[in-house]
């Protein structure tokens, strides 16, 4: 132990003596930093204590407080024997130091009260040696004796003691069995007064201390607890200010054919879909009947409308063809430069985004010619057109802004994530919303100035984009979740998602248009096209202040009554046979509700055809594999048989998905090295939309993640920071094999709160670095929000994915006491028989054997309810198809065994309040690694196939992650 010589502050570290100043020589061992003659030194023991009298120095700093910088320990090691201490916070709990300060005041016999006899010369009775009674101890005399949280074998053991360990002793239990002494993670600690003998005190002596409660860390399983009978959901009606209308919500499902890509509608709600496969357009009008326009093109894509004429991109014949809706007749075809891709038409000019010549092609629509064609930035995508200019995305994160006479008037970019996709506008802010699958992001751009305004986090990869103007809502496709993102505009939050058809990650999610609050969305892989209703979020004017006359208003609630087809009555249960042709009731043909010809069939079990929704490629623009040759076997019974009964058997025959053997020959035809010779080989079963056969890194599967620091913002405690920086490795293997140099995987973060499922809240910046002497790339994460843990009730678990990858992962929790202590289950408010797309996956119990307690237990069973996600709405013992859960597991900082190990639960049906649900049990878990208080393990859940958000249960007698030494990889990256 030394004395500093200069001021310690909050800032300081090994290094550095302050921000801005450094030591001497690190770790405060210059001349100028502490004093070089020891106040004291000796072995120190894990579990023992040094006692060291600083009387000497204590009197200094008294002289001159202003010298008072305090003490340091400073380790020193011998060829013989290598000490090692570690900071209050470190583990394991016997090595964390702490400081007792001792202070004794002299016995002072009082001075004489002054008698007159004068004392000549009053000799002073000396100042007394500081020899006071000294203090209590215990020491242990058993090896591996448990420190329990109270006098008991039923409390918690929160650390272990070895034999010759010292403690101060506090007190003892009432009958004197058990020792109570200092301390344990800055708490008191109860020992067995068998195993240990006392110092400089006699047991009567002690104080009795009050007994502290048991503990009830292991929830105390009366499971038939009816929960709260008041948890029923008293839907308090008067807080909906939106009404159902205002969401958007399924009409229907139409299949129009195979290879389903752009899509465009008119105002009278008819659909107009480029169908790849067959390079035709199917024409899917209001009251469901399709018909199917061949095209003398090759490799329909993407399609645009205009005045009752259809324009359809043929990517493999570098043509337009034009349809006139009304006979579903070609009646022209259009040149275009070469690979033709989006497509889109307005103010009498259409622009077709020309992909494998860098153009756009740009055609006045009332002379029908092709006006000019631009040259514009590399890998021109979708094409959105507005009366006087047009915005076309670039696959690697520009925007073109191409004007009604052909020039390009500018160029944006490159946007955050580095690719641009999916586009939409905002006519009333004048916003451009870019989609960034790299970066699982929209873009908010000024459309004048193309200046970046705002970033907004999704689930998942965006496609193709769509505004809503009626709910001021962005639309975004996930292709591989095969699921509808909706966003909010004003607050960039997803309000929620809606399943779609199966999509396909490769060739789906480019079909989106909203059209007279309709929203049609293709799907590539189901072979159809869904509908919604955009719903029309209502003004705040509807109340007309009456004029007091009390009995004016009795309509005012019949509003509700305009929204009864909204739940399309979930008896579509799987009976394909919905040919239930209802008694045809004839002239219902006017009647709008032709658009329940599209009741979801039981094919709306094409939910996310086992494709979770973070497993895209890191990628995702298709990678070029053949179209399969799906031999059209598309159902041509829809031929218009003029039945005009408006309900359709959608005899469901036609789930085109069948045919899908990938027999597809692989024409390589569209990498694309655009070669201006015409177009001889035109084999229409080339692969879809071309896209750059991506020279990315081989993306290991699986790969480890694993967080190494995390850092609050100037080094604040818990209780005190709000922002803080979080740095993530990601490895190949257990052999901690970095992934690539250039590793283009799209590295996120997650954040739960307390027992809250996790939701993604940052992407990952890439930095170069040297760990070890090896140079590698780790993923930095700044200015992460950590202000919840500032309330000790709280804590926050944090892990990192890695979009498209299988991820191994670990959990680091932030908080003061990050256990999970028995949380009150969550009761459903409603249940769902369709599976969704994505689930939040709430373990609610876990349950030792016994109820031992946990450094005790060696087994237990978990139970996790699954709901939709941001919903308390729960599965149905009745959902199809049933998903499969999969239990996750990882001991402190180390991560799980991944997918193939984890075990899979067990569905039972449980029933309360009047609802019944599926629950997954997970029985004769190994608990084990718990037992020792210096472990514990983090348990998940994640659902096979469909997108999860998992809450993380903390069983172990201390949950904290306390910075762990970060890994060193084994090799530098490539």
């Amino acid at each position: 132990m030394h004395k500093l010589l200069r001021p310690w502050t909050a800032a300081a570290t090994y290094l550095m003596a302050n921000a801005t100043e450094a030591w001497g020589a690190p770790g405060a061992q210059g001349e100028d930093d502490a004093a070089s003659l020891q106040v004291g030194s000796g072995l120190l023991p894990a579990g023992a204590e040094m006692r060291v009298d600083i009387t000497d120095v204590v009197r200094e700093w008294q002289a001159n407080p202003a010298r008072n910088y305090g003490l340091m320990l400073r380790n020193t090691s011998t060829g013989v024997l290598a000490a090692a201490m570690t900071s209050s916070e470190g583990a394991p709990i016997l090595e964390r130091p702490y400081l007792d300060m001792m202070i004794q005041y002299p016995t002072l016999t009082p001075t004489p009260t002054l008698t007159p006899t004068p004392t000549p010369t009053a000799t002073r009775t000396p100042t007394p040696t500081l020899t006071a009674t000294p203090v209590p101890l215990v020491r242990v005399t058993a090896n591996q004796t448990p420190l329990l949280s109270g006098p008991g074998d039923g409390y918690v053991r929160v650390s272990t003691a070895v034999k010759g360990s010292q403690f101060t002793v506090l007190g003892k239990n009432s009958d004197g069995q058990w020792y109570a002494v200092c301390c344990v993670a800055a708490q008191p600690a109860w020992l067995r007064a068998s195993a240990v003998e006392l110092l400089n005190i006699r047991p009567e002596l002690l104080p009795v201390l009050a007994t502290p409660p048991t503990p009830t860390l292991t929830p105390t399983l009366t499971p038939t607890a009816t929960p709260t009978p008041t948890m029923t959901p008293t839907r308090t009606p008067t807080a909906t200010p939106t009404p159902d209308r205002c969401l958007t919500r399924p009409l229907g499902r139409v299949v129009v054919g195979a290879g389903a890509r752009g899509v465009a509608a008119d105002a009278s709600g008819t659909a107009f879909v480029g169908l790849q496969v067959n390079s035709a357009l199917a024409i899917a009008a209001p009251d469901g009947t399709v018909q199917v326009a061949a095209t003398t093109g090759s490799g329909a894509n993407g399609v645009a409308y205009w005045q009752g004429l259809a324009y359809l991109a043929n990517r493999d014949s570098s043509s337009v063809a034009v349809i006139d809706t009304a006979t579903a007749r070609q009646v022209a075809l259009l040149n275009t430069g070469s690979l033709p891709w989006g497509a889109s038409a307005d103010g009498d000019r259409l622009y077709v985004a020309n992909y494998g010549d860098n153009s756009v092609s740009v055609f006045d629509l009332t002379a029908e010619y092709r006006l000019t064609s631009v040259s514009v930035h590399p890998l021109p995508a979708l094409a959105l057109a507005l009366p006087d200019r047009a915005y076309v995305t670039h696959l690697d994160g520009y925007v073109s802004v191409v004007g009604a006479d052909g020039a390009l008037q500018a160029t944006f970019g490159p946007v955050t994530g580095g690719d641009a996709f999916g586009i939409a506008y905002d006519p009333s802010r004048n916003r451009l919303y870019v989609g960034s699958r790299t970066a699982s992001s929209i873009l908010v751009l000024d459309a004048s100035t193309g200046v970046q305004l705002q970033r907004l986090l999704l689930p998942a990869p965006p496609y193709a984009l769509a505004y809503n103007s009626l709910a001021r809502q962005v639309l975004a496709v996930d292709a591989a979740g095969s699921r509808l993102m909706i966003v909010d505009a004003a607050s960039g939050t997803l309000v929620s998602t809606l399943p779609l058809a199966a999509q396909g990650v490769e060739h789906g999610g480019q079909g989106i248009a909203v059209v007279n609050g309709r929203i049609y969305v293709s799907a590539y892989q189901a072979g159809s096209l869904d509908i919604f209703a955009a719903g029309q979020c209502p003004m705040a004017t509807p109340t007309r202040t009456p004029t007091r006359t009390p009995t004016a208003l009795p309509s005012v609630t019949s509003t509700p009554t305009a929204t009864p087809t909204l739940t399309p009555t979930p008896t579509a249960t799987a009976s394909p046979t919905t040919t239930a042709t209802p008694t045809p009731t004839p002239t219902s043909t006017s009647t709008p509700t032709a658009i329940t010809m599209v009741t979801p069939t039981a094919t709306t079990a094409a939910s996310p055809s086992a494709t979770p929704m973070l497993l895209l490629t890191a990628t995702p623009t298709a990678t070029a594999t053949p179209t399969p040759t799906a031999t059209a076997t598309q159902t041509p019974t829809r031929t218009p048989t003029s039945t005009p009964t408006a309900t359709p058997t959608w005899t469901p025959t036609a789930t085109s998905t069948p045919t899908r053997t990938p027999t597809a020959t692989a024409t390589a035809t569209n990498t694309p090295t655009p070669t201006p010779t015409a177009v001889p080989t035109r084999t229409p079963t080339s692969s879809p939309t071309p896209t750059r056969t991506p020279t990315a890194t081989p993306v290991p599967t699986p790969v480890i993640a694993k967080i190494e620091i995390v850092w609050p913002h100037g080094g604040a405690a818990v209780s005190d920071a709000r922002l803080a920086n979080i740095t993530a490795h990601l490895y190949q293997n257990a052999a901690l094999e970095p992934v690539t140099c250039n590793y283009s995987g799209v590295v996120r973060l997650w954040k739960a709160l307390n027992n809250e499922p996790a939701r993604p809240v940052a992407v990952g910046q890439p930095r170069a670095t040297v760990l070890g002497g090896r140079t590698v790339t780790v993923w930095d994460f700044n200015d992460v929000d950590v202000s919840a843990a500032r309330n000790p009730a709280n804590r926050l678990q944090f892990f990192v994915t890695v979009d498209g990858v299988e991820t191994r992962r670990n959990i680091w929790t932030h908080g003061v006491d990050a256990r999970t202590l028995a949380p009150q289950l969550d009761v459903p408010t409603g249940t769902t028989t369709t599976a969704p797309s994505a689930i939040d996956a709430r373990i609610e119990i876990l349950w030792p054997y016994n109820g031992d307690p946990v450094t005790v237990a060696r087994k237990a069973n978990l139970t996790t309810y699954l709901f939709v996600q941001d919903t308390l709405r729960a599965l149905a013992s009745t959902v199809r198809p049933q998903p499969v859960a999969r239990l996750h597991a990882a001991v402190d900082n180390g991560v799980d065994d991944g997918r193939a190990q984890a075990p899979v639960g067990v569905t039972r049906t449980y029933s309360a309040n009047g609802l019944s649900w599926l629950v997954y049990d997970f029985n004769d878990i190994d608990v084990s690694a718990a037992n020792d208080p210096a472990h514990r393990i983090y348990f998940w859940t994640d659902v096979d196939g469909v997108a999860t958000y998992p809450n993380i249960w903390t069983h172990g007698a201390s949950g904290l992650t306390l910075a762990p030494v970060q890994d060193v990889p084994s090799r530098s990256c490539r």
